[in-house]
């Protein structure tokens, strides 16, 4: 697979990736999707990951088009959930998202393959995820990578309706 487009977020991204953040949450919420509300993500969010080295970005014409989070960081409440796949060692995504402009280009697939990719690059065998229940198009793309939804969900934001949680062992 060609990763030629992603590479590592800078400071110097951390206002775009946040418009980004916002104009995707604009569009969930035109669309009857709850996920976000505006405080989540923040440039707070960003900043810290990006200087954690853990954002990465793909590039469109030298905007960027998509953004993810890939980073070990476990959220306490994955501790409840019943994975089929019990480990403490995992990659775990956080804060995917692509551009209203750039969506329907297979941006989010690749980003998801990216990110495999990277923890197969540090030797980890296995990545979590959690994804809102009420939105059918990120479930939809993690099941169609091979995404096992676990049992057990997680409740973030404020939202009513939970997060399924989502594993994959990485051969």
């Amino acid at each position: 697979m060609d990763f030629s487009q992603i590479r590592m977020a800078t400071l110097n991204d951390v206002d775009e990736i946040a418009t980004l953040f916002k104009l995707v949450t604009d569009q969930m919420k035109a669309n009857g999707i709850e996920q976000w509300h505006y405080k989540y993500p923040l440039s707070s969010h960003v900043t810290q990951d990006t200087e954690d080295q853990n954002c990465h970005v793909y590039i469109v014409d030298g905007q960027i088009a998509g953004t993810i989070t890939v980073d070990t960081k476990q959220d306490a409440q994955y501790e409840k959930v019943l994975w089929k796949f019990p480990t403490d060692v995992c990659a775990v995504i956080h804060r995917l998202g692509v551009h209203p402009s750039f969506q329907g280009r297979g941006i989010s697939k690749t980003l998801c393959l990216f990110a495999e990719h990277l923890a197969l690059q540090k030797n980890i065998h296995y990545i979590r995820l959690d994804a809102y229940s009420l939105n059918p198009i990120s479930n939809k793309l993690y099941t169609s990578l091979g995404y096992h939804l676990a049992d057990g969900v997680c409740h973030f934001h404020g939202n009513e309706a939970p997060f399924f949680c989502y594993e994959k062992k990485l051969v």
